[in-house]
């Protein structure tokens, strides 16, 4: 785990943790030419977008899926 190899990062607050995973999701992105995708994710993330052009009503936002999911641990 990379927490293992660099054990300041769970130090972090989660502010900072937040800042770090989009400065190294910002890298990632400049460098995605390179990155190998799987296929069968690349079919599912198609599947589920025609799923929500075919009825966007169907979709959970992020909001309502969290709330959902606390519900459920009560």
């Amino acid at each position: 785990m990379i927490v293992e190899k660099i054990p300041e990062i769970g130090e972090l607050d989660p502010a900072d943790k937040l800042q770090l995973v989009g400065e190294l999701w910002n890298q990632l992105a400049e460098q995605s030419d390179t990155l190998e995708v799987d296929e069968s994710i690349v079919a599912e993330l198609d599947r589920r977008m025609e799923d929500y052009s075919n009825d966007p009503s169907k979709v959970t936002s992020r909001e309502e899926a969290k709330m959902r999911i606390l519900r459920s641990k009560q």
